[in-house]
């Protein structure tokens, strides 16, 4: 089943004409669909980027710092 912004980008490529203006309801779905929802727990998790950064925080809210490290592409794709 297409969703909305599979069928807009659709419509836009082979309309051939004029597209009309997405409206504000439209536009709240799209955005609905297309940003994740924060239902994993690994999505809540506040990640750091900078270790130094990251270790100070943890240092003054007391709690365990996680150091996730790995070697090669980020998604696998070696």
């Amino acid at each position: 089943m297409a969703t909305t912004w599979q069928l807009l980008a659709l419509s836009v490529a082979f309309g051939g004409g004029d597209v009309p203006p997405v409206t504000r309801a439209e536009m709240e779905q799209l955005h609905r669909e297309l940003i994740p929802a924060k239902t994993e727990p690994w999505e809540t998790i506040g990640w750091r980027t900078d270790l130094l950064a990251a270790c100070e925080e943890a240092e003054k809210a007391g709690r365990p710092l996680f150091l996730w490290a790995m070697n090669g592409h980020p998604l696998g794709c070696v």
